[in-house]
């Protein structure tokens, strides 16, 4: 926020691993992943998808290592897609 805007990133280059132009996260604020703008490297899936762990964690039975965690989430799903 100090560098550029952040409504639009202008005057900044931006690689966005993460799919949010478009798909089901498309448009999505940063702050709708990123809970402190303050740093960020770190995202959240969770806050979101807390109310599907029952379905998240029948869908990944045979998924060795499987965390319902944030980094467990991306670290699987960089982009947002499934794999």
């Amino acid at each position: 926020e100090s560098c550029h805007d952040t409504n639009a990133w202008s005057n900044a280059t931006f690689n966005h691993q993460f799919n949010i132009t478009s798909g089901k996260h498309a448009g999505f604020s940063c702050s709708s992943c990123h809970l402190n703008l303050s740093n960020l490297n770190v995202a959240s899936c969770t806050h979101c998808h807390e109310h599907r762990k029952t379905e998240a964690d029948d869908e990944h039975k045979s998924v060795n290592g499987y965390t319902y965690t944030n980094a467990g989430c991306i670290g699987c799903h960089p982009t947002g897609r499934k794999r």
